[in-house]
């Protein structure tokens, strides 16, 4: 297990050798739509995938509009709250695409105020 990381959860890699910089966590997600998560941050690379808002999470994805503390604590730390539609649509384009159409500003209004702690974390472009 890497001493750095504070991520509990099932789906963490901390222990392999190279964990990527960034993580990313879904919430309110039925196990088909965690599936094609899994798929595609697979198939594209740049995340670990973990069960918990941590240090390292910059995306938390939702499959539904309910308050859970996953978006509150993403919220909170300045994480992007997407829909799954991005996930959808980056499968789609088999790139990381811009996450801004995506971001659930309309169902949590507190999304929007966190831009400026967005903009210090890195982009996905590679």
């Amino acid at each position: 297990m890497n001493s750095s990381c504070s991520c509990p959860g099932f789906l963490c890699n901390c222990q392999k050798m190279y964990v990527a910089p960034r993580t990313l966590v879904m919430t309110s997600m039925p196990t088909e739509k965690q599936q094609t998560v899994v798929q595609v941050v697979k198939a594209l690379g740049g995340f670990s995938i973990v069960d918990r808002v941590c240090e390292s999470t910059t995306h938390v994805v939702s499959g539904g509009h309910r308050r859970t503390l996953n978006i509150l604590l993403g919220i909170a730390r300045g994480c992007w709250i997407l829909s799954f539609e991005w996930i959808l649509w980056c499968l789609e384009q088999r790139q990381w695409i811009p996450e801004e159409p995506y971001e659930l500003s309309d169902q949590f209004p507190a999304a929007q105020f966190s831009y400026p702690v967005k903009a210090d974390k890195t982009q996905l472009f590679f």
